[in-house]
């Protein structure tokens, strides 16, 4: 009697192996491995990754220079602190601060020196004395001010206007010094420059100075009297203690009769 064959041994082929787990994945490997050892894939990849590092290359060759640059600025700005805290010391040592009292700042002038705002508006500054002082107001006050100041003004031929003035001091019997800014320290020397015509001024002598600090005060005002005695007439030189002027008795047109134009204010 026969025996029959079983379903699994029909179906298999004759002469084959069953494949065992994970030689399909060995198979692919190897198939890479093969493609790649292809000298013209090889010649492709070389030029991808040449490529590839050029390109990093490059980017990071820009890297390096901003980060020169940058620490070229980061150089350059801790100098410019060493160089500021340097003369912040200077000026400590000097007994001055790097802000002046009114809380701006000082600039340097070409010599080194630190120059302050009122440094600055003493070199565009006069003072004159010699101008009554008349106003029952403030307001009448400034306009009788403006008004003789205008007059002096025309009478030096100068043309351009002050920017400011103002009586010095509190009143007192005696007519106040006037200080006159200008605009620019051009102006103030050439007010000085022609200053000395005021001692033939229609009205009487009006005297002009420039303006100092107190130590600055003290040698001009030694260094004018020595001059006086000498009888060497000094036309900015301050009137004697009993000098006292009175205005004149028309308020409309103050300080009439000085040769100047119809109409002046």
């Amino acid at each position: 009697m026969s025996k029959r064959r079983s379903k699994s041994c029909e179906a298999e082929p004759i002469g084959t192996k069953p494949k065992m787990e994970g030689e399909d994945d060995d198979e692919l490997v190897m198939r890479l491995v093969a493609a790649l050892s292809h000298g013209k894939v090889q010649e492709v990849f070389q030029k991808a990754i040449s490529i590839a590092l050029f390109l990093y290359d490059k980017k990071f060759g820009t890297i390096d220079k901003e980060l020169e640059k940058h620490m070229e600025k980061m150089n350059h700005l801790e100098n410019q602190i060493s160089e500021l805290n340097a003369k912040i010391e200077d000026m400590k040592k000097n007994g001055m601060t790097g802000l002046n009292v009114n809380g701006g700042e000082n600039t340097s002038s070409p010599g080194g020196s630190v120059v302050s705002a009122e440094e600055k508006e003493r070199k565009r500054s006069i003072i004159v004395t010699g101008i009554p002082e008349y106003g029952r107001s403030e307001r009448e006050a400034w306009y009788w001010d403006q008004s003789c100041m205008s007059k002096i003004l025309n009478y030096l031929d100068i043309g351009a206007p002050p920017v400011s003035f103002y009586r010095l001091g509190k009143k007192a019997e005696r007519s106040r010094m006037m200080k006159v800014v200008f605009a620019t320290s051009f102006d103030q020397k050439t007010v000085l420059a022609r200053a000395p015509r005021l001692k033939y001024f229609p009205s009487g002598p009006v005297f002009v100075r420039p303006s100092l600090t107190k130590e600055q005060r003290v040698e001009y005002s030694k260094a004018q009297r020595d001059r006086f005695l000498s009888r060497s007439r000094v036309n900015s030189f301050p009137p004697p203690t009993n000098f006292i002027v009175t205005p004149p008795q028309l308020v409309d047109d103050p300080m009439d009769g000085m040769g100047n134009r119809d109409g002046d204010r």
